[in-house]
C-alpha cells in the first residue's frame, strides 16, 4: 500500500454560521508519488480544501495531515518539502523578482539555484523588472518559480494556469511534467482547476468536490471507464420506445458515490441473467437487509431499479441516460428487462463533469 502524503479525515469548515459548511465531514487521501487534479465548480470549496490541508486555515472538525503530522503544527522540516502556489499571488511590489527568487531562496538550504535559473528563462520572467509592475500572469508565473525552485516533495497549486495564456499554460503543463519526472517517481502535485482538459493532460488521479464532500476520488481512466452515455432505442426500428421505469435520473443529488448494482437487480422476481452469478450489493445497507432498506439506503431507486443513474434524458425516439457502472452486463440486463436497443457512447471528463453538475 502505498503511502499517503496528505490525508483529510471528517474535515468541516465554514464561514457563516447561517450557511452551510463549505467543507462537510470530507475525507480525502493523496497518495504518495502520484498527480492528482482536485476538479471542482468555481465557488465549490476548492482553495478552502487545499488551506484546509496545508494548515493555513483552522478546521472546524475532523483531522488534516501532511507527511503525517497535523497540518496546523507542521514542523519546519516538513515545510521545506512543501511548495504551494496560491491563487492569488502576494509578495512585495518594491521588489524585483530576481529579489524576491533570492529573498525566497533564503528560507530553503535545498534551493536549485540552477533550476531557478533555467525555471526563469523557460517561464519567461524578467528578473530586473519589479514584482508590482508585473501583470497577473507574469506574477502567476514567479509564484511558480518559487514554488518549485526547492524541488518540494509536494507540490500543491491552487488553478496554476489560470492567469496564463493557452500558450503559457501548455508550456507550464509540460515543464511541469518535466519536474514530476525528474523527481524519480517521489514527487506527489496536488492542483486545483476547473479546466479538465488541463486536468487530463498530466493527472493521473482526480477528486471531484461537491456539496462539500468529495464525489469521487480515484484513476482517471477508472473514472472514464464507469460513467458511460447509454442510448435507449426501440428495439424494433421505427417502432415505440416503451414506458420504461424504476430509472430515475437523480440530477438534483447526482453522486459517483451511491451505486454498485448487480445485473440480477433488474429482474425482481423473474430469476438470474443466464451466465451471471452472485448477489446483489448495496453498501450503505446493512448484511440481509431487505429489499426496502436496500431501496432507502439508495435514495431514488426502487427494488428492480438501476443504482447509479447520474442523469435520465427523454428525447425523440431514445432515452439519454448517463450512468456509472455501464458495462456489458448492465446493457444485457437493461435489453433483457425492456424491448429496447441499448448503444455505448464513452465520455471525456468534461461530459462527466457536465453530466454531475447537469442543471
Amino acid at each position: 500500500m502505498s503511502e499517503k502524503i496528505m490525508e483529510l479525515a471528517g474535515v468541516t469548515k465554514g464561514f457563516k454560521r447561517a450557511n452551510p459548511p463549505v467543507l462537510d465531514e470530507l475525507n480525502l487521501s493523496v497518495p504518495a508519488g502520484t498527480v492528482m487534479g482536485l476538479l471542482g465548480k468555481n465557488g465549490t470549496g476548492k482553495t478552502t480544501l487545499l488551506k484546509c490541508a496545508l494548515g493555513l486555515l483552522r478546521l472546524q472538525g475532523g483531522r488534516a495531515t501532511v507527511f503525517g503530522e497535523d497540518s496546523w503544527d507542521l514542523s519546519p522540516a516538513s515545510k521545506g518539502q512543501l511548495g504551494y502556489v496560491p491563487q492569488e499571488i502576494a509578495l512585495y511590489p518594491w521588489m524585483t523578482a530576481r529579489q524576491v527568487m533570492a529573498y525566497t531562496a533564503s528560507f530553503y538550504p535545498k534551493w536549485n539555484q540552477a533550476l531557478a535559473q533555467r525555471l526563469g528563462e523557460r517561464l519567461e520572467i524578467n528578473t530586473e523588472t519589479k514584482v508590482g509592475k508585473l501583470s497577473p500572469g507574469e506574477l502567476q508565473r514567479l509564484g511558480i518559480l518559487l514554488a518549485m525552485g526547492h524541488e518540494p516533495r509536494l507540490l500543491v497549486l491552487d488553478e496554476p494556469a489560470a492567469s496564463l495564456d493557452p500558450v503559457g499554460r501548455r508550456d507550464f503543463l509540460r515543464m511541469l511534467l518535466e519536474i514530476i519526472g525528474q523527481g524519480g517517481g517521489e514527487r506527489t502535485v496536488l492542483f486545483s482547476t476547473h479546466i479538465t482538459s488541463d486536468l487530463e493532460r498530466v493527472a493521473d488521479r482526480v477528486a471531484i468536490l461537491k456539496g462539500g464532500k468529495i464525489d469521487y476520488c480515484g484513476e482517471l481512466d477508472e473514472l472514464k471507464d464507469q460513467v458511460k452515455r447509454l442510448c435507449v432505442y426501440p428495439k424494433d426500428p421505427g417502432g415505440a420506445l416503451p414506458e420504461i421505469t424504476g430509472v430515475e435520473g437523480r440530477t438534483a443529488h447526482s453522486t459517483l458515490r451511491a451505486a454498485v448494482w448487480h445485473p440480477n437487480d433488474l429482474l425482481p422476481g423473474a430469476g438470474a441473467l443466464p451466465g451471471v452469478e452472485g448477489g446483489r450489493t448495496y453498501p450503505p445497507a446493512e448484511p440481509g437487509a431487505k429489499p426496502a432498506e436496500r431501496s432507502r439506503a439508495l435514495p431514488g431507486t426502487l427494488p428492480g431499479a438501476i443504482p447509479g443513474v447520474i442523469r435520465r434524458e427523454r428525447g425523440e425516439g431514445r432515452e439519454i441516460w448517463t450512468v456509472r457502472g455501464a458495462g456489458p452486463e448492465l446493457v444485457a440486463a437493461i435489453e433483457a428487462r425492456w424491448p429496447v436497443r441499448v448503444e455505448v457512447e464513452d465520455l471525456n471528463l468534461e461530459d462527466i463533469f457536465l453530466e454531475l453538475h447537469h442543471a
